[in-house]
């Protein structure tokens, strides 16, 4: 999980979920836990919550992390960014939206995205080296 404040990193709010509760590589389950765990820490911590939340994929991936938010029973405004056409997908709303590819609002969220990609893969790297080792 990566955080960005006024559309730059803030690398001290940078989360790393090693998922629990999901056996299988199951990318929607996986999402839904890491949000759930997220905001339900939030509220237990009691930290200021963030203006926009802004997930990796398309319409499944979306629903999935708004279903952990229900069942916190927080409303946070949610959207997710699919890769392939670059569609943003708005929790509660039916139909995509296409920003123009030069868009500096697409160009932000592809950032988001693109950062989230390079710190999850570098984790990842890291615990399968440390696997490897063993």
């Amino acid at each position: 999980m990566v955080r960005f404040v006024n559309g730059k990193p803030d690398k001290s709010g940078y989360r790393k979920f090693k998922i629990k509760t999901v056996d299988q590589i199951n990318d929607f389950a996986m999402i839904n836990e890491a949000v759930f765990r997220r905001y339900s820490g939030i509220i237990r911590r009691n930290e200021q919550f963030p203006d926009l939340i802004v997930i990796d994929g398309g319409k499944g991936q979306l629903a999935y992390a708004q279903k952990a938010l229900d069942d916190i029973g927080i409303y946070l405004p949610l959207i997710s960014l699919a890769k392939q056409e670059e569609e943003i997908f708005v929790s509660g709303k039916e139909n995509s939206i296409k920003l123009p590819r030069n868009s500096l609002a697409l160009r932000v969220l592809q950032a988001i995205r693109d950062e989230a990609h390079r710190f999850a893969i570098t984790f990842h790297k890291s615990l399968r080296a440390k696997a490897f080792l063993k």
